[in-house]
């Protein structure tokens, strides 16, 4: 391995420089991942409205078991941070080996109660018996292939912490293209496939995560060397996974959250009918693709904050949120402006149905006004964990979609419709968004003094 390998990258040099190296690579990868999502949903949309509708059903769940795994990355990458910027490269690939470790058991666990409450959780989310036909032919797919998606998911989180967000943008970049083209092919049945419908959906998703999955094995194993294929101490494994579990429990619970929420709010409309469930789904797969940039400097602040901290380096870190923040701030009114101008054109690109169109440009129009709030919570959440803060994350996420975004949808809906529930998740934004910058500037100085001192 070379020197430079062994190097902290993100301790020394400009922050204005550091942040951009890691935010742009960052942002080419989100934009690979979030893509995958909207691809699946503009090829469904050409089946029908119901296979439309049956996709804003799914997200949300699988999103529930990606949330444990990214939760899992999060923990493990706060420790590899402060490990990286203090110079410990064994502790890094022993943690990191058995952080991987800890997402496989975790994964199959997931994957069995998944295939066992199939049924039984969909139907609470209100899903008709003719929609439920199409999710069942997906999800006995997906849930069969899970631990491929976890592979590179919990890769590319251990590879943020290092720094190498070009390589962890690659991992993405790998999946997204592979969905992209096999999306297509198996649905439509191009070029000799076979034509499998709603199913090709999901087959196209695992042909994308064993891609990723190889490629990922490749970047940890032979370019970075961060594995170690000893056979793992017991007790040097528990102590491992206490340190991840510090930050990734809370972390995962806390990312259950928002799946969780959205399953709820999906059931708070379906009883508005078919076409709004699935103008729904268009606008939300659509704002995560628009979240893009404020989801990259969230990823990337935790990295630069934890080494950082592990090399005491404490007048970066508040630099690095002060251009940070500025940024997502910024980014967030801009994008919100070009998303109102285009809603109505957005909403015809996924379904030629006038009531998903209308659904799609009334939330494209109203709620990205707050993304500004909500990138601040990002953010904040996201420079709390590295220093191994995980609770100012979860009671944010607690406040903006348990006390406020589920029950004034439900609420809002009974009210004035679809629109009540427009208005509620802008409403939860902006409340959320207030509270975090007040914690940031309250509590964030003194936890980071500290935490030096210690």
């Amino acid at each position: 391995m070379t020197h430079a390998q062994n190097t902290a990258r993100l301790t020394e040099g400009s922050v204005a420089k550091g942040l951009t190296g890691l935010t742009l690579p960052m942002i080419w990868g989100l934009m690979a991942a979030v893509s995958q999502p909207i691809v699946d949903t503009y090829f469904v949309g050409q089946l029908g409205t119901q296979q439309l509708a049956a996709m804003t059903f799914i997200f949300p769940v699988a999103f529930i078991f990606s949330s444990v795994i990214i939760g899992l990355g999060i923990g493990t990458s706060a420790v590899l941070a402060r490990l990286i910027g203090a110079g410990k490269w064994d502790d890094v690939r022993l943690t990191n080996t058995h952080g991987m470790l800890l997402t496989i058991m975790v994964v199959v666990v997931l994957m069995l109660i998944g295939l066992v409450s199939l049924n039984t959780l969909f139907g609470l989310m209100g899903a008709s018996p003719e929609i439920m036909a199409f999710i069942g032919q997906y999800m006995k797919i997906w849930y069969g292939s899970i631990l491929i998606l976890a592979l590179p998911m919990a890769g590319t989180a251990s590879l943020r912490a290092k720094g190498a967000s070009i390589a962890a943008s690659a991992i993405m970049t790998v999946s997204a293209v592979a969905n992209l083209i096999l999306d297509p092919v198996l649905i439509f049945g191009l070029f000799g496939a076979p034509e499998l419908g709603f199913a090709g959906a999901a087959w196209a998703s695992v042909g994308a995560n064993l891609a990723a999955s190889l490629v990922g094995a490749y970047i940890l194993i032979i370019r970075e060397d961060m594995l170690d294929f000893h056979w793992p101490e017991w007790d040097a494994m528990l102590v491992h996974w206490r340190s991840i579990l510090h930050v990734g429990l809370p972390s995962a619970l806390t990312n259950l959250i928002s799946p969780l929420s959205a399953a709820a709010v999906v059931s708070i409309v379906s009883g508005l009918g078919e076409a709004v469930v699935a103008g729904f789904g268009v606008a939300v797969n659509v704002e995560a693709f628009a979240l893009i940039v404020p989801q990259a400097l969230s990823a990337i602040i935790g990295p630069f904050v934890g080494q950082n901290f592990g090399a005491g380096s404490v007048s970066r870190i508040h630099q690095a949120m002060r251009q940070t923040l500025g940024v997502a701030v910024g980014y967030g009114f801009a994008v919100a402006g070009l998303l109102a101008f285009f809603a109505h054109w957005i909403g015809a690109q996924f379904r030629d149905d006038p009531q998903v169109i209308e659904v799609t440009a009334a939330y494209l129009t109203i709620v990205p006004v707050t993304f500004s709030f909500f990138a601040v919570i990002m953010v904040v959440a996201g420079a709390f964990n590295a220093l191994g803060h995980p609770r100012p994350n979860m009671v944010f996420y607690i406040i903006k979609l348990v006390l406020l975004y589920i029950p004034l949808a439900y609420l809002g809906a009974r009210v004035y419709g679809f629109l009540g529930v427009v208005y509620a998740a802008a409403l939860s934004n902006i409340i959320t968004g207030v509270i975090a910058f007040y914690w940031y500037r309250k509590y964030f100085p003194g936890i980071a003094l500290r935490a030096h001192n210690a």
